[in-house]
């Protein structure tokens, strides 16, 4: 369920940027979890039938091939293909079309601050006209001046460089493997050497994704640090 974890960090990162005011007073730990858990249910949904499928034929057949194999039971081949593309192919996608997507939201909301300046006033103590119109329309596009604070930016800021890196590792280590699996299926041919290679890239991104948290995040970088000095 790793590639699917990514998604939902990909799908917090695009609602924040895209409606920050509302994801400012919904989101919360319990809408975090209830968010996890929904995932980790719906994609054990997604399976149940794959393995409602495996147990029938193992009923019924004397020889079961691996699924990968021209000879596998037609069922468990469309049900492979299903899967493959609704929890692997298709979360690569988003990942990877989602993160430019969020890069263009922040920089338009850094024209917003540049534009915005909270309180600004002319000498006599009055708020320039064209620019109380633009904080007003800010707003209402979900670009509110509580964006402006230091703590605000710095919290941003270190979101979208988890979300860089992470989307990074989605690349280097899940495109072979789910390029092999999608060759197989669709294409029915095998290449061992992007099999090897991509199960070795796999296997890393578990280790890989703290690494990268830790070089993202200064907080935890000192909570390790702290924990091995205590």
């Amino acid at each position: 369920m790793m590639m699917q974890s990514h998604v939902l960090i990909t799908t917090n990162r695009i609602w924040a940027v895209s409606f920050p005011l509302f994801y400012q007073r919904h989101h919360s730990t319990k809408t975090a979890l209830l968010l996890c858990v929904g995932m980790w249910i719906i994609f054990c949904l997604f399976l149940l039938p794959g393995l409602l499928v495996d147990a029938t034929i193992r009923n019924t057949a004397d020889n079961v091939n691996c699924l990968m194999t021209t000879e596998g039971h037609p069922l468990q081949e469309k049900w492979s293909m299903a899967i493959e593309f609704l929890l692997y192919i298709l979360p690569v996608f988003i990942i990877l079309f989602a993160y430019p997507v969020i890069c263009w939201k922040r920089h338009q909301r850094h024209k917003a601050r540049m534009v915005i300046r909270p309180r600004l006033n002319t000498g006599e103590g009055a708020v320039v006209p064209s620019l109380a119109k633009a904080s007003r329309r800010d707003s209402s596009d979900g670009i509110s001046t509580a964006d402006n604070s230091p703590q605000q930016r710095t919290s941003t800021s270190k979101s979208f460089t988890v979300l860089t890196l992470l989307t990074v590792a989605v690349v280097i280590c899940w495109t072979p493997l789910v390029s092999f699996f999608t060759i197989s299926l669709f294409a029915k041919r095998y290449i061992a050497e992007l099999y090897e290679v991509g199960q070795i890239l796999w296997a890393l991104e578990p280790a890989l994704d703290p690494v990268l948290f830790s070089i993202a995040l200064k907080d935890l970088r000192v909570e390790i640090r702290n924990l091995f000095h205590a």
